[in-house]
């Protein structure tokens, strides 16, 4: 979708990535210990996913049979560029791309340049001469530019040269006359949006069933009176293994086991990725063996097979890492650390109370939060350019104003954590700590972990709703968390359904937001920077940090003329938060009656927002108009004013 920087309509489709190419670079890859390669085929029709999966095998293979020369091929390039494309870019894996990673004119398949219109062809308007840069077929697709950023596309349904007539084919250099829609003009530039042969290509891959894509295995089964039957299989990779059925052979009565019987019931492989290549079999003497053991014995040798041909891929490294896998507990979930006494207390005690929590971007919109009674404040994550940064003395004085006013002061982490950033975030993290907050906001699992190795149980750890918890579930799974953020996605109803079904081992304080812009996003692409900055949207790469000027006036606009709040924090990340600020104070009166605590999202809102939200909140929750409805007095339209 289109979407342009607020106030200036630059760029079309900054948020339109350009699509990941990485062909060039496996060596690079495979290098830096990378065991497995993700190939995003979600929205795109099955061609696609055909195309590109081969080129990666074959060139992944090429590279493990010969490293020292392996380079992409031309072919595979060009393919993979007329199956679909916005553009390719390698991410962020080899350096900041800036502006250069987004497809920000054309949001849609560029297809490859199969030339420009030299002139209009001989046979009236709408047939215009083109001199061929790619081959093309009847049946290919093309398209036109008929205005920037915008094509128009069609079937090649003939082709006309005026030496040949009419053609089917035109090889790359040819001069020929084609039917487009529109009315481009002499000069447009035509692109080869979709090649027939390469898509028949693809669906020939995949319309044959498993033809041509099973492997091949040898089978041999032996069988001797009192012994379990034996059955190795070997594939074409040098792969060997062996299982032994659960049924110890017996002398046959009636209807000896044959060879015929065995092979019959061993190389029925229809529904696996394998077929019988060679199948040889050893059965001494007259023996009785049940199918369903010869079928069990079957599936166990091919299983067998595949987590062996799984281990031959297997990085070096897998060995350490499996070491560092937590295992579940006893109760089948993931803790984090166990609920201390003190937290459960304290959570029975809140829980019988409402509790009015906001979160400050910056120490001004904190006073105002706590100034207009807020009873928890979240504050101390990212800072927000240029509203500066949240240094431990900032830190340590929202701390000492939220107890003067009574409030609870909880720090917010930030949300994301670079590797690079480990060690500044834990010595800060440490400092902190030092203060004595009331507790910390966690916005990723592994911060609650790291909190408890130095932290213990001073405290309160609160789970944002950046943690997705949707049911009672994912907050067992989260146990050490006494207050937990629902996901804003849930509906009432749905959020009722999770209150009732809460376990009675854990007893946590539910809340969810109520009020204010919710944030959409975090990415390590700044538009703001990347367009108008002249760098990479990152200090370091050049960028003039158009963001300290904008002073939180900056968004995306898209094609309704909605505006979403951009803010970039002092590691050139962006957030970008809803057009719309969520209100749900005409249903705060039934939020409450089901225990729920009610918070304030202010990250993209300014002090005075926060000062006069948070009044009209406490006001409704505690005031003069607690039990109202806020639809039938003045506090509604405060909030409308907002």
């Amino acid at each position: 979708l289109a979407h342009s920087l607020a106030h200036s309509n630059e760029g079309n489709h900054l948020l339109s990535p350009s699509d990941l190419n990485t062909l060039e670079i496996l060596p690079q890859l495979v290098a830096a210990g990378i065991s497995a390669l993700k190939i995003e085929g979600r929205m795109k029709r099955p061609e696609y996913v055909a195309t590109v999966v081969r080129i990666y095998r074959e060139a992944l293979d090429r590279y493990y049979a010969d490293p020292r020369h392996f380079c992409a091929l031309p072919e595979e390039l060009a393919d993979l560029e007329q199956i679909f494309n916005r553009g390719f870019t390698t991410g962020y894996y080899l350096s900041r791309p800036g502006l250069a990673m987004m497809s920000h004119q054309h949001s849609k398949n560029r297809g490859v340049l199969l030339g420009r219109i030299s002139g209009w062809g001989n046979h009236g308007h709408g047939r215009y001469q083109i001199q061929l840069e790619k081959d093309l077929r009847v049946g290919d697709g093309v398209a036109v530019r008929i205005a920037q950023g915008e094509n128009t596309g069609t079937e090649v349904a003939a082709l006309w040269n005026a030496q040949q007539g009419r053609l089917e084919y035109a090889p790359a250099g040819t001069v020929v006359e084609l039917d487009l829609p529109g009315d481009p003009q002499p000069g447009a530039p035509v692109f080869k949006t979709s090649d027939r042969m390469l898509l028949s290509r693809a669906q020939e891959s995949f319309a044959s069933g498993s033809e041509g894509l099973t492997i091949p295995v040898s089978l041999e089964f032996s069988a001797v009176v009192g012994q379990p039957g034996h059955l190795s299989l070997s594939d074409d990779q040098g792969n060997t293994v062996s299982v032994d059925g659960d049924f110890r052979a017996e002398q046959a009565i009636r209807h000896p086991l044959t060879a015929e019987r065995v092979k019959d019931q061993l190389t029925r492989l229809g529904a696996t990725a394998y077929y019988a290549q060679n199948f040889r079999a050893v059965i001494d003497g007259d023996l009785m063996i049940p199918v369903s053991d010869l079928n069990s014995l079957r599936r166990k040798g091919i299983a067998a097979l595949e987590e062996a041909r799984l281990r031959r891929w297997a990085s070096a490294g897998r060995a350490g890492l499996a070491g560092r896998i937590r295992e579940p507990g006893a109760s089948g979930t993931y803790p984090i650390s166990s609920v201390t006494s003190q937290e459960r207390r304290l959570g029975r005690r809140l829980r019988t109370r409402t509790v009015l929590s906001v979160s400050a971007s910056d120490p001004v919109s904190l006073e105002a939060a706590l100034e207009g009674g807020a009873t928890r404040v979240y504050f101390g994550g990212e800072s927000y350019r240029p509203f500066g940064e949240w240094s431990l003395e900032n830190i340590q004085q929202g701390i000492q104003a939220a107890k003067n006013h009574g409030a609870e002061a909880i720090v917010s982490l930030p949300r994301i954590v670079a590797q690079r950033e480990t060690d500044a975030y834990e010595q800060k993290l440490r400092a902190i700590a030092e203060l004595n907050p009331d507790g910390f906001l966690i916005r990723n699992i592994g911060q609650a972990h790291l909190l408890r190795q130095f932290w213990g149980g001073r405290g309160r750890l609160c789970g944002d709703y950046t943690l997705n918890v949707f049911n009672t579930h994912t907050a067992e799974a989260l146990e050490g968390l006494s207050v937990i953020t629902l996901s804003p996605e849930l509906t009432l109803a749905q959020i009722r359904k999770v209150l009732a079904a809460e376990a009675t081992a854990v007893e946590w304080e539910w809340e969810i937001p109520v009020q204010g812009a919710i944030q959409l996003m975090v990415s390590e692409h700044c538009p703001l920077g990347a367009k108008t900055g002249g760098g990479a949207g990152q200090m370091a790469a050049g960028c003039s940090m158009p963001c300290l000027k904008c002073r939180g006036s900056a968004g995306l606009q898209d094609r309704l003329g909605l505006i979403f709040p951009i803010r970039v924090d002092t590691q050139c990340r962006m957030h970008l938060f809803n057009s719309m600020d969520l209100n749900l104070a005409a249903h705060l009166l039934a939020l409450t009656k089901l225990g729920l605590s009610v918070r304030i999202e202010g990250l993209a809102h300014d002090a005075t927002y926060i000062g006069k939200a948070t009044r009209i909140y406490h006001d409704l929750l505690f005031g003069a108009a607690r039990g109202h409805d806020p639809e039938r007095n003045c506090f509604a339209t405060l909030i409308d004013g907002l």
